[in-house]
């Protein structure tokens, strides 16, 4: 049977109405009706795809980073250069001509815009660049005191009181780009910070705040080392007792006592410890000499290890003189000490028995064998002989050694007791006799010191040539050590026009500069 619908009322259905019919029903269902339908207007067509998503804004691109050194240098070489300037101008007032013009070469390094001081240089401007202009060069004199030198004493005074100028000039241009380095630091841009760093460097050496933040120390008082290589140094300065074989022990008769360093190996009857002091000094003159001439303190520039035998007693020199010195063996008898090949020497016991002299004498041979290799430098050259002499009395502070040249009657003529070498040990009398000498102006002309066969003059000379070394390296190390290597090999009179061009003055004007360095600094 057909069941049959009642109609809805507001009260509900009726007794034997639908039970869904009812308005919460009806309206429920309404709802979701139209939520399908909505659903179904946003999915598309059977067979078609979805469209895309309207695209998304692009991100803003990221800016280059700013280059703060590269920004900035510009200024902060200005401000160097403004600070330094007024030594130039001071030099000038005191008629320091070659003074003024090598410093105003530092100023266009750091404003090459500097007008002033391309002026002093003899410089014009040509449409984008700067070039010499003949006639102002003819008009700027080059050397000191062009017209009239004042005496010795009184040049030397004027040129004392504008180093203190021009040390105080450095030293304000340089604290420009150690602050500028600080701010580099603060902001960590530490490569421009380090860059920064070297420019106060390459202006003032000394500069304590750029060497600090470098990490450099000043080892021994005498070279700015990094930690690294301070670390490196005093591990090379520390020898260690080795046990190998040498030709000596049978040559002597016994086994030998043997150190070693990583550039040296010294043999020896003597006790170890004795031997061990002595490493330890050539260690030191080894970094310290390589510093001078601009290498890596722990280079290694042989190619074998040093060997350095010091005989105890006379039988032992003569053992070492009959066989392994293959030339002229009565000659190098009489020595204190002859090599056998490049990398092994003998030292003949010393007539005082000091070890003071065995050590003196070893460090001066250290710092030839080092010329010799690195520089090309050997006997009989005044350039090798000078820097042995330089470098022995920076680290020792005195020097007992001389070398002369296989020249028997030089040698039979200077060997003699009273020839030169009694009082000359210490520096401060070295000092004392260069400076007497340069105010006589009786000492060895330079020209004659470079021309002349080196054997041949004397001590005096070896004074001559430890001090001219010592006011280059003073003076302008960054010249000096350039310098080295334009002299390798040479000894004969090319060496007057290497030297001449090199500094851009004549020999006799170079004379007179380093006279008046004498008389202000020793």
């Amino acid at each position: 049977m057909n069941a049959k619908c009642v109609p809805m009322t507001d009260e509900g259905p009726g007794r034997a109405g639908c039970p869904f019919a009812s308005p919460a029903v009806l309206r429920f269902v309404l709802g979701t009706a139209v939520l399908a339908l909505a659903a179904a207007a946003d999915r598309p067509a059977v067979g078609q795809d979805k469209p895309p998503a309207p695209p998304a804004t692009p991100p803003a691109p990221t800016p280059p980073p700013v280059d703060l050194f590269a920004a900035k240098s510009g200024d902060v070489g200005r401000a160097a250069a403004a600070k330094l300037w007024p030594a130039v101008e001071s030099a000038r007032r005191a008629q320091l001509f070659a003074f003024a013009i090598r410093e105003a070469r530092r100023v266009v390094e750091l404003d090459p815009e500097h007008k002033g001081a391309r002026a002093v240089l003899g410089q014009a401007r040509r449409e984008q660049s700067w070039a010499e202009d003949p006639a102002v060069v003819a008009k700027n004199p080059r050397t000191n005191y062009p017209a009239k030198a004042p005496g010795l004493e009184e040049a030397a005074g004027l040129e004392r009181h504008w180093v203190k100028e021009l040390a105080a000039a450095r030293s304000a241009a340089a604290g420009a780009w150690a602050t500028f380095g600080d701010e580099l630091a603060r902001k960590l841009e530490s490569a421009g910070a380090d860059r920064a760093y070297r420019c106060a460097i390459a202006i003032d050496t000394d500069c304590a705040k750029a060497r600090a933040a470098l990490g450099y120390f000043r080892w021994k008082g005498l070279v700015w080392l990094t930690e690294a290589q301070v670390r490196a140094v005093d591990a090379a300065c520390t020898a260690q007792r080795v046990d190998v074989a040498s030709p000596c022990d049978d040559a002597f008769g016994l086994k030998l006592w043997k150190v070693e360093t990583p550039h040296f190996r010294i043999e020896s009857r003597m006790d170890p410890s004795r031997l061990t002091e002595f490493a330890k000094w050539l260690e030191t003159a080894y970094a310290v000499h390589l510093c001078d001439i601009g290498r890596e303190p722990t280079a290694q520039v042989f190619q074998s290890i040093v060997r350095m035998v010091v005989c105890e007693n006379e039988t032992e020199w003569n053992t070492w003189i009959n066989q392994f010195v293959p030339w002229d063996k009565e000659f190098n008898r009489k020595l204190d000490g002859c090599w056998s090949d490049t990398y092994a020497y003998g030292m003949k016991p010393p007539s005082d028995g000091s070890d003071e002299t065995r050590r003196d004498h070893l460090v001066h041979r250290a710092v030839h064998a080092v010329n010799k290799v690195a520089l090309g430098q050997s006997w009989p050259s005044w350039i090798d002989e000078g820097l042995a002499h330089l470098t022995t009395i920076r680290v020792q502070g005195m020097t007992k050694t001389w070398c002369l040249a296989p020249n028997k009657s030089e040698y039979a003529k200077l060997a003699q007791p009273g020839a030169g070498k009694a009082g000359w040990v210490d520096m401060a009398e070295w000092r004392a006799n260069v400076r007497t000498s340069a105010l006589a102006r009786d000492d060895t002309p330079l020209r004659t010191l470079v021309c002349q066969p080196f054997p041949s003059l004397g001590f005096g000379a070896v004074l001559k040539a430890w001090s001219m070394l010592d006011y280059w390296r003073e003076d302008d190390p960054e010249s000096f050590r350039d310098l080295l290597p334009k002299m390798r090999g040479v000894k004969d009179q090319s060496g007057a026009a290497i030297v001449e061009k090199h500094f851009g003055r004549s020999l006799e004007d170079i004379d007179e500069g380093w006279r008046r360095w004498v008389l202000r600094t020793y």
